[in-house]
């Protein structure tokens, strides 16, 4: 498969399902990445790092839709 044929791979390291949410902090330090396994990760941009793992309430949503930060970053 040539360069331009190349597909981004849905998954990222720590998920065991499609990504299908990503966003960074306001500051480019952190990202925050949500999944169809029903979790959201938050992870250190640079070192690629997981920081912490939060998972959905059992009677939620069936998986993750968006992920986004607060404008300050805090939450």
């Amino acid at each position: 498969m040539g360069r331009s044929e190349r597909r981004a791979d849905p998954h990222l390291g720590g998920h065991s399902d499609d990504v299908v949410s990503v966003a960074f902090s306001p500051d480019g330090k952190h990202l925050l990445s949500g999944s169809h396994d029903k979790t959201v990760k938050l992870w250190d941009a640079a070192s690629g790092q997981m920081i912490r793992a939060f998972g959905l309430h059992p009677e939620s949503a069936d998986w993750v839709m968006f992920v986004a930060f607060s404008s300050d970053g805090k939450r």
